[in-house]
């Protein structure tokens, strides 16, 4: 039976059984790291309890966080009680020193909680840097009793030892009492085993095979029984007298096989062992044996020293004890003749005396004497033909029969005698053995036993070994037997038996036992381990039973005794002795209105029908169950029952289960129906034979008219339809296969099949179950698939799927990216190709993950791109499963972290450089904790307190300033809002000066976005407050300054337009009435002064213009952008035409606005683009766009376009571009449209190339607010 296997979590060492026991050597806290996250790790996932104890360099804490890192749930499992992280000294010297019993027994009750506590057994660890010197012998004998008893357990043990601790032999004694060792040698960890524990392991292994082969060999009857009087092994000659393989022994009762017997015999020597564990040997006759036979049985012990069984020898004695049966009737019938004789002589004596004493009655009691002489001569004539008869069988004995007298001289011998004596019977008697040259000590063990002999008159017994004069080696088994002549004892007859072969068999058998010994020593551990799966496998077996609520059940008709096993009575609820063990009693449990029923039932069976019913019972406890019973009855020789007997299973269970797969039946006939798609059965013949209302629907005929029609019927295409279902009665059935389904009304819906065969109770095909789904909208999502699938290739997303052994089966273009392998140079090949030298076995360990139904996504790692370099990626994978639900494949989808691995670098040093930067800043800067308490302040802020960092912190942040409700105002407006600007505070220093300061505030978070504080910065403004103060008084001048500005520029224009019309009237007048008749020179002055009046007068109505922006300004209202445009079209209609333009527009909003002044911006704007046209027929298109809270306008024409150099300048007063010969105007346009657009709060700028057109764009706010 193979042990059961678990997880180490250490690659290097993979699966190990419970019962392991191992160290590790380690040199620093990593190396530790190393081994034992994931050995504990592991031992989480696996429900198993786990403790570690831990010492230098390694505390509580930092094991707990190098768990908390490596395990997601590592809480969870400390607060359940899973695991136990305690120091040494609340574990190993507790009392203040060393205490290996007290450990020992820790470890044992830990696990027997673990296991109480549904834990599968303990995982531990303890480390060993607080041993001394001083205590490392008793550590280790505590290390060697560990490594001997913990494989009865299930238990792990793994032992971490410092290797600058520990010297030479102390390695070594470590390495010796554990299975095996872990050390690092040039950065890899290396598995050392224990060689002492392999060469044990070796000998054991061929011990084993010496005693099985020993076991086989030996003639002897041979057989191990355990404490249930079951055979766990026999010999081939054990197997032989039962007539069946040694295999088949195995589980059979001996008593039963042997003896025949229900139970074990009163002389069962087995039985006799389990009393009292001693050895026992009895002689046993046996049928079925064929003879008879010695048997010896030997106790068997477990390493606990528990009596597990005996083993059990049987020698076959059927010949020497036929031959010792004779030999002692010879003796026996001797023994009396003798004593017949004697009592003839005692009876001549007495007639001597009378015969003395009556000499007058001599001569008429002669003839008397003569016959009784004759009585004694045939008396004599009988002992000799006795002695005769004793010398016959004697010297056909193959036993040694020597007679011996008082002077242990040899008064005969038989000639068996000859061989072990070396000599001939003639030269041996009349000789003692110490004149035959035997054995002095021999000698005087005889004559001693022949002395005894004759001193007692009792039979003496003795063994001994003995070596003959040529060689050869004896064991003999002697009885001394005392023969007596008239009451005295006149010699002693020694019978020896040659045991020799009998004393070897036993030699052998002891160097089995030993063997056998030596084996259960060494291999207690699988021994124990085999036994104890025995165990369970015997316990899994009744559990088995017991779980099949299955009984037995014997009735004695006659004596109506009714025998119930165990079962029964849990059945019945009740136990033996509340059990009346009769018929009658067995009634009073079934259900009353049964009664009649069952006892009909049992009658019936007497006239010879089957016993077999169901009914119900009422359990002692009163609960209602329903019983199967089944039985036969027996009947003797006249047909007359005798014996009733069967069993008995509670079916209350099934029962129910069969009613509710009937009301099941009667639900899925209803879910049938409720189908929305439609579901039909087929006949073999292709005739529909069932449908449900669905399939009515969507053909537009009725269940009578559908059923016995063709199912091909029903289909655009009736050839392919048959086709689909004759292909399911060959290939057992069909999946997706597109039909369309023809309604009786011309509509045609397309559908997919799926169909499988149903059979019948003798498994034969009977029809065809097809089920048809309505795919109209599953063809449109088709196209939406196929976006899916285009949207899954192009993602810069490796997006990839892989089979349950990690090797890849998809690769979508965003793989390539990340990794730089084609999908042709990677399908086929394993995931672990992508791993780098220190992360190898990683991706089995995911997909491990994965299949134990774990979710892994934002797994951060490193992965080898083609090219040898390292990618930083985040990785998300998920289970793909088939249609049953089980887990096929695995879908990997993998980020490139890399850039932001490198920002998060970044951010770290930055925030280093911010924390420099914050100590460096002038303006005080402070945080707060949601309690108002201030957590962390920099130097500035303890300048302007005049108190250091550790007196502010954990103070309240208003205690500083001369307002503190108006403080504590600021930083709760910060928690509800967010943040605070430029809030005006007063701090207030220790030595009562202050500092007005503007303080702007914001709310911090952690990581997971809970808001855990305040960050505010405090700038001091008392320099800023004087220049406000000189600020505004500046501000009031220029204010007055630029109203004075303004009106001087609308009455300078304004009152200038008079004279300037003046002069332009008079010299206009002059140039027509003159013009010719003076000089040349005089025109072309006159043409001067008239174009000077004229540009003056446009630059003063533009300058007007300008300055109405401000001056002559409305108020914001409700504007339509579309019809302030086609009025500017309107009044641009002479123009546009003139130039042939095509001015075109979207639709536009309405906003709040200056109607006058948008007027004149979009004038200004159309009217640039026809002046500034190209060669090409002038396009202009006006748009608008929302951006939200504001409006995007737009102005494009295909005009000379501008250089972008020119694109702010074009904005400045009076700026031009182009020379006025060429493009008439004053340059002031553009600036009115600037200060109108600011005026709304907008801004306003152009793109543009020359030579392609130019696009004007000013934003508007889209909401319907006054600007203030």
């Amino acid at each position: 039976m193979e042990e059961k296997m678990r997880m180490s979590g250490i690659d290097i060492i993979g699966n190990i059984p419970w019962g392991t026991h191992f160290c590790q050597f380690y040199q620093t806290k990593e190396d530790l790291m190393d081994v034992l996250v994931p050995y504990f790790k592991t031992g989480l996932e696996n429900n198993e309890f786990c403790m570690w104890i831990t010492s230098q360099p390694l505390d509580v804490k930092d094991a707990k966080e190098a768990l908390r890192k490596a395990v997601p749930d590592f809480d969870v499992y400390l607060e359940k009680g899973q695991i136990e992280i305690i120091p040494y000294t609340h574990w190993y010297v507790q009392e203040g020193y060393f205490d290996s019993e007290k450990v020992l027994n820790g470890w044992i009750e830990k696990l027997k909680k673990a296991l109480a506590n549904g834990y599968e057994g303990l995982r531990l660890s303890g480390n060993t840097f607080w041993l001394e010197k001083k205590d490392w012998n008793d550590f280790v004998q505590y290390e060697k009793e560990i490594d001997n008893i913990i494989g009865n357990y299930q238990m792990i043990a793994l032992c971490t030892y410092c290797l600058e601790k520990c010297n030479s032999t102390e390695i070594v004694d470590v390495v010796i009492n554990h299975q095996f060792a872990l050390i690092k040698r040039e950065g890899k960890w290396e598995q050392i085993e224990s060689s002492k524990r392999k060469r044990a392991e070796e000998t054991a292994l061929q011990a084993a095979k010496d005693w099985k082969h020993t076991f086989d060999a030996v003639p002897d009857l041979i057989a191990i029984i355990d404490t249930e009087y079951r055979v766990v092994r026999a010999n081939r000659a054990m197997a032989a007298k039962l007539g069946v393989t040694p295999e088949e022994c195995v589980g059979l009762t001996c008593y039963q096989a042997v003896h025949g017997t229900d139970s074990p015999p009163f002389f069962c020597p087995h039985k006799q062992l389990l009393k009292d564990g001693m050895e026992h040997t009895t002689e046993i006759c046996e049928d079925c044996l064929g003879g008879c036979f010695l048997v010896s049985v030997s106790p068997l012990y477990d390493s606990k020293e528990n009596l597990i069984g005996s083993v059990h020898v049987a020698r076959d004695i059927t010949e020497s004890k036929q031959a010792v049966e004779a030999l002692y009737e010879a003796y026996e019938n001797l023994r009396v003749k003798s004593e017949e004789l004697q009592a003839q002589a005692e009876e001549i004596q007495m007639q001597n005396e009378e015969l003395q004493a009556q000499t007058e009655e001599i001569q008429t009691q002669n003839e008397e004497l003569q016959a009784q002489a004759e009585e004694l001569n045939e008396a004599y004539c009988l002992l000799c033909k006795s002695e005769e008869r004793f010398r016959t069988l004697a010297e056909n004995s193959p036993d040694i029969v020597a007679r011996f007298d008082r002077l242990n001289r040899h008064l005969y011998v038989n000639p068996a005698a000859a061989e072990p004596y070396g000599r001939s019977p003639e030269e041996i008697i009349g000789k003692t053995n110490r004149e035959l040259g035997m054995d002095p000590e021999l000698v005087k063990l005889w004559e001693s036993h022949y002395q005894t002999v004759f001193a007692s008159g009792k039979t003496e017994k003795m063994d001994f070994h003995y070596i003959s004069p040529p060689g050869k080696e004896y064991y003999f088994s002697t009885r001394i037997v005392p023969e007596f002549v008239n009451d005295d004892i006149t010699s002693v007859l020694a019978i020896s038996r040659d045991i020799t072969d009998i004393k070897k068999a036993e030699i052998g058998l002891k160097e089995a036992r030993d063997n056998l010994k030596k084996l259960v020593e060494k291999r207690t551990l699988k021994l124990r381990k085999a036994y104890e799966l025995l165990e369970e496998s015997e316990k899994g077996l009744a559990e088995a039973q017991k779980m099949s609520h299955l009984g037995n059940w014997n009735w004695n008709i006659e004596s109506n005794e009714l025998y119930w096993s165990d079962e029964i009575y849990r059945i019945f609820g009740c136990r033996p002795q509340e059990f009346g063990a009769t018929y009658d009693s067995f009634l009073s449990y079934v259900h009353p209105e049964d009664r009649v029923l069952v006892d009909e039932t049992v009658k019936e069976a007497f006239n010879g029908k089957i016993y077999s019913i169901d009914h119900r019972i009422f359990r002692a406890d009163g609960r209602e169950r329903i019983v199967h019973e089944q039985g036969e009855v027996i009947f003797d020789r006249e047909n007359v029952p005798v014996q009733m007997k069967g069993t008995v299973q509670d079916v209350t269970e099934r029962k129910l289960a069969e009613k509710a797969l009937e009301l099941a039946s009667k639900y899925n006939r209803s879910l049938i129906e409720a189908s929305l798609d439609p579901l039909v059965t087929i006949g073999t013949d292709g005739k529909i034979t069932d449908v449900n209302i669905s399939t009515e629907t969507i053909t537009g005929y009725s269940r009578d008219e559908l059923i016995g029609t063709d199912f091909s019927d029903y289909f655009t295409e009736p050839e392919k339809a048959k086709e689909s279902y004759m292909h399911v009665f060959q290939e057992g059935l069909v999946r997706d296969y597109p039909l369309e389904i023809l309604h009786r009304d011309g509509h045609i819906t397309h559908v997919l099949y799926n169909a499988s065969v149903y059979r019948g109770e003798t498994g034969e095909v009977i029809g065809v179950f097809a089920a048809a789904r309505d795919i109209t909208e599953l063809k449109k999502a088709g196209e939406k698939i196929k976006t899916l699938v285009s949207a899954v290739e192009s993602s810069d997303d490796a997006v990839i799927t892989m089979s349950l052994d990690g090797m890849i089966t998809s690769w979508n273009i965003g793989a390539e990216k990340v990794y730089g392998y084609s999908a042709e140079e990677i399908l086929g090949k394993k995931m672990s190709v992508l791993e780098p030298a220190n992360l190898e076995g990683e991706i089995k360990q995911l997909i491990e993950r994965i299949k134990q139904g774990e979710g892994i996504n934002h797994y951060e790692t490193v992965r080898l791109k083609k090219d040898s370099t390292l990618v930083d990626i985040s990785v998300a994978l998920s289970p793909v499963f088939d249609d049953s639900g089980k887990i096929m494949a695995l879908s990997a989808i993998a980020r490139n972290i890399t850039e932001r691995k490198k920002a998060e670098e970044a951010l770290r040093l930055s925030n280093i450089y911010n924390r420099s930067l914050l100590e460096a800043s002038l303006d005080p800067l402070v945080t707060i904790g949601p309690d108002g308490k201030i957590t962390d302040v920099n130097k500035a802020t303890e300048q302007i307190t005049g108190y250091s960092r550790s007196e502010l912190i954990g103070t309240d942040f208003t205690n500083y300033f001369t307002e503190p409700e108006k403080a504590e105002e600021g930083y709760q407006q910060v928690f509800r809002k967010g943040s605070v600007l430029d809030y005006a505070l007063e701090i207030q220093h220790r030595n009562g000066s202050v500092t007005p300061v503007l303080y702007n505030a914001s709310i911090y978070r952690d990581e997971s976005g809970k808001v855990i504080g305040v960050f505010a910065a405090a700038r001091d403004i008392t320099e800023l407050k004087k220049a406000e103060e000189i600020l505004e008084l500046k501000l009031e001048e220029l204010a007055r300054s630029n109203a004075d500005l303004e009106q001087f520029a609308y009455v300078s224009s304004h009152d200038l337009q008079e004279p300037l019309r003046m002069i332009a009237s008079y010299l206009q007048l002059l140039q027509r009435r003159y013009q010719g008749e003076l000089d040349e020179r005089a025109d072309k002055y006159i043409y001067f002064a008239v174009d000077g009046a004229s540009r003056m007068q446009s630059l003063i109505n533009d300058l007007l213009e300008f300055s109405r922006v401000t001056t002559k300004a409305r108020e914001l209202e409700p504007t339509d952008c579309e019809s302030i445009l086609k009025y500017v079209l309107s009044d641009l209609e002479f123009s546009i035409k003139e130039n042939e333009a095509t001015v075109s527009y979207d639709s536009l909003p309405e906003i709040m606005a200056d109607g006058t002044q948008l007027t004149q911006v979009f004038q200004n704007l159309i009217s640039n683009a026809i002046k500034f046209r190209s060669k090409e027929t002038p396009k202009i298109h006006v748009s608008a766009e929302n951006e939200g809270d504001k409006w995007r306008f737009s102005v494009q024409d295909n005009g000379i376009g501008i250089d972008p150099k020119y694109a702010e300048k074009i904005f400045e007063l009076f700026k031009r571009l182009h020379k006025r010969e060429d493009y008439p105007g004053t340059g002031i346009g553009l600036s009115i449209c600037k200060k109108i657009i600011e005026r709304h709060g907008g801004d306003i700028w152009v793109e543009s190339e020359p030579g392609r057109g130019s696009t004007f764009y000013f934003t508007l706010s889209a909401s319907f607010e006054k600007l203030h």
